[in-house]
Parts: structure tokens; sequence; C-alpha cells
């Protein structure tokens, strides 16, 4: 009792544990990230150059590609002998499908750098669907590399060693070498896929971590 009266009789004691449910952790701000604003920003510009060079490629290549598998009396004009003609034919056959091929990836590039530019929107606005979705685009954005690396493999290096194997047989200096056309197809396709893989795959790869982490989850909850 009087432990109890001196407490009340002084203004400043504390309130004792049993008296009071005040929790300082209540009052406590929540932690700040700028990770969401950050890659807001870089979404919505990385986005909007992607979608913009993704849908001229994919328009240019579509069309080219679908003119260049009709056409067979290109440069097939002059003194060119029938059996020129075929292979020249052939080529151009072979070139079509190269650029067919890099419009299908230039317009999914356009689809999934869309997706991104809504999702930099909504990181920059810390929303909580833009966190998820985050992770869910990183996920999809790789196994959308992995499928244009296998086209550059399958698809676009192949038709390019073709083309330079016709081209090279009716050359005026005679055929090159096999190796030669190997490796050419090789870097033009192979290669090429290898390059935009390396270039691509970083950016999803960090959404994946960053957005993934409670620190982040925790901020982004408008």
């Amino acid at each position: 009792m009087t432990e109890q009266r001196s407490k009340s009789e002084n203004p400043y004691a504390p309130p004792a544990a049993a008296e009071t449910a005040w929790d300082p952790a209540e009052d406590a701000p929540a932690a700040h990230s700028a990770v969401p604003k950050v890659f807001g920003i870089l979404s919505i510009i990385f986005g909007s150059l992607v979608l913009l060079g993704g849908l001229m490629g994919g328009c240019m290549g579509l069309f080219g590609g679908g003119m260049l598998g009709k056409i067979g009396a290109l440069g097939g004009q002059g003194n060119a002998s029938p059996e020129q003609q075929q292979v020249l034919e052939t080529m151009m056959s072979h070139l079509g499908t190269i650029y067919s091929a890099l419009g299908i990836q230039g317009l999914v590039l356009a689809a999934i750098s869309g997706w991104l530019l809504a999702l930099g929107i909504g990181q920059l606005r810390y929303r909580r669907w833009a966190c998820r979705g985050s992770v869910y685009w990183g996920g999809a954005a790789l196994a959308v590399l992995i499928g244009m690396l296998l086209l550059s493999l399958l698809v676009i290096g192949p038709a390019y060693q073709a083309m330079f194997d016709d081209l090279a047989r009716v050359s005026p200096s005679g055929s090159a070498p096999a190796a030669f056309t190997s490796n050419v197809g090789t870097i033009f396709g192979g290669g090429s896929g290898v390059v935009m893989a390396v270039f691509y795959a970083p950016y999803p790869i960090l959404l994946l971590y960053y957005f993934s982490r409670a620190r982040v989850r925790a901020v982004m909850t408008r």
C-alpha cells in the first residue's frame, strides 16, 4: 500500500508493467527502404526502352521474314546459272527464317517489357501487388531468356550457317572453308543468344532477390 501510494503521489514515476498495456514497438516508425523506388525508376526506363526496341524489331523482323521468304528471283537476274539461282533462292529462304525468328524474339521482349513497365509504376508507388508481381516477372523473364537462347541455338544459328554455306558456293572466288562458315553460324546464332542472355539476365535476378526480402515486402503495403 505504501509503495502504491508513493507512486500515485509522484507524478513523474513511470507506470508499472501491470498498470499499462502500452508497447513501445507499436509507436516505433516502420523501417523505410528505398529499394522499391530505385527499382521502379529503373523498371520504367528499362521497360520503356526495350518495349520500343522490341516492337520495332518484331514488326520489322516479321515483315522482312515474310517478304524474303517469298522472294525467289532476288539476285538471280543477269548471268546466274540455274544452279546459282537455286542456291540464291535457298539462301534467301534461310534469311527469311532468320528475320522471322528475330521478329518473334522482338515481340516477346516487347510483351514482357510492357509488363515490366507496369510493375515499375507500382514499385515506384510501393504497391503490394507490384512486390508479388516483381517476383513473378523475374521468374518469367528468366524462362523467356532460356527460350530465346534455345531459339538462337536451334533456329537462328543453323539458318545463318546454311545461308553462308550457300553464299560460299556461289561466290566467284570459290567455296569458303567449311570451318569458316561453321564459325560464322556459331557467332551469329549461339553467340548472339549468349550475349543477349548475359545482358538481360541480371535484372530479373535482382528483382527476384530484392523483392523476396521481408524488409522490402514490409514497406510495400499500399
